[in-house]
């Protein structure tokens, strides 16, 4: 194993509502009042510090 200890900087955002259960556990994707949008995004940054 090398002496040489790297790291990988992951960084992630959401973007939209995260509700897929009614209360009674139901799920409601795709019924009307439940959000049509879900994002994620993933950036892998190398060198965080080199980021502005």
């Amino acid at each position: 194993m090398s002496a040489e200890i790297k790291f990988r900087h992951y960084f992630v955002d959401e973007a939209g509502d995260l509700t897929f259960f009614d209360k009674k556990g139901r799920i409601i994707v795709g019924q009307p009042g439940a959000s049509k949008f879900f994002m994620v995004g993933v950036a892998q940054i190398f060198d965080p510090e080199q980021v502005n």
